[in-house]
């Protein structure tokens, strides 16, 4: 039995997922191995990844029948892991090759963790670092309180840098399949709950940013804010009552619409860069509803002249944000996609 199990969830991604395959092929820490689980990806992502299988042993190809979605397959990944660590790691992302046996060290000093997690740096289609990522000292946070506002007050790790203790998410449950958008906050905060964690600190993972950001594509769907409602209030529910009055929550329900309206209010701008006034105005007026004070935010009265004039709003914006045609083809790409499928997008953008 290998000792990590990585997970490697892809869908579409021919064009990268070797890049990703050969990153675990590095790694000074031999003890593993690989499933790439194809999504039914509509290009050649299988063949490209069966090459690899063939050329290692420790490397298994599967690819479903149809398309689960991004959280689906992600369970789905946890429930082929065979190791006693399982690392869920996108297929359009790369792990140092250090990376697997500093956290295999992590977990045999500290037998209570529930995971141990890195920072990253940002990378481009071609593997260019756009920027170096931040190192912060690394630090062992205890279950509970402690390792829920660790989460919640500094920011979440890189997702394919968390590398789980199988055990605990057969006692605690896999990602919440009613969440299409930030799954791994949700598990992460629950786990955190319950287990401890320890973040090495410095960066040892890449994230890779091409083509439309995904935060675009996630207001194309009017249900985001109802998802990150839920995600929040899942999320901040792990604390004790002492622990939400340590962050100054008085009220909960108060301030997870609070943060979720400053949500709705960054997709503004998204909107209207894109050339689609409806949804900003939808999200302007979901800001407003959820938090009524959000009137007081100078954001809120630079918008409102911007939809007035949706010509000059979007040409506006687009320059501010960088929005090339290629990026508004995706999104109508995107919503021609999502009008045929009726789901998420999250659910397929992401793997």
């Amino acid at each position: 039995m290998p000792h990590v199990s990585v997970m490697l969830s892809t869908y579409n991604r021919a064009h990268l997922v070797g890049r990703t395959i050969e990153s675990v092929l590095a790694q000074e820490f031999q003890d593993w191995d690989l499933a790439v689980v194809d999504d039914a990806s509509q290009d050649n992502t299988a063949e490209v990844a069966s090459r690899y299988c063939r050329a290692d042993s420790r490397i298994r190809l599967l690819v479903n029948e149809k398309n689960l979605g991004l959280v689906r397959n992600w369970n789905h990944c946890l429930d082929l892991a065979v190791g006693p660590l399982v690392q869920n790691l996108q297929s359009d992302d790369l792990v140092d090759p250090d990376y697997l046996c500093l956290v295999s060290q992590m977990f045999d000093e500290h037998p209570h963790l529930g995971f141990v997690a890195a920072s990253c740096r940002y990378i481009d289609a071609e593997d260019r670092v756009i920027s170096p990522g931040t190192p912060r000292p690394p630090r062992l946070y205890s279950a509970g309180d402690e390792a829920v506002t660790g989460l919640l007050a500094g920011g979440w790790p890189h997702v394919s840098s968390i590398v789980f203790r199988r055990q605990c998410y057969l006692d605690l449950g896999k990602f919440d399949e009613r969440i299409w958008n930030g799954p791994d906050v949700e598990m992460d905060t629950r786990l955190a709950s319950r287990y401890g964690y320890y973040h090495l600190g410095g960066v040892h993972t890449s994230f890779r940013r091409h083509g439309t950001n995904l935060g675009v594509l996630n207001y194309l769907c009017r249900d985001f804010l109802q998802t990150n409602l839920l995600l929040l209030s899942l999320a901040y529910g792990y604390l004790s009552s002492a622990g939400l009055r340590q962050m100054g929550i008085a009220d909960l329900d108060r301030h997870v619409a609070g943060l979720v309206a400053g949500n709705a209010l960054n997709g503004v701008p998204l909107m209207i860069a894109h050339g689609r006034p409806g949804l900003a105005r939808y999200y302007l007026r979901e800001a407003f509803r959820l938090d009524p004070r959000t009137w007081r935010r100078a954001r809120f009265w630079k918008y409102v002249p911007l939809l007035a004039l949706p010509g000059v709003g979007r040409r506006i914006m687009q320059r501010r944000l960088g929005v090339t045609a290629s990026d508004l083809a995706r999104v109508t790409q995107v919503e021609a996609s999502l009008a045929a499928l009726h789901v998420p997008e999250g659910s397929q953008t992401n793997a």
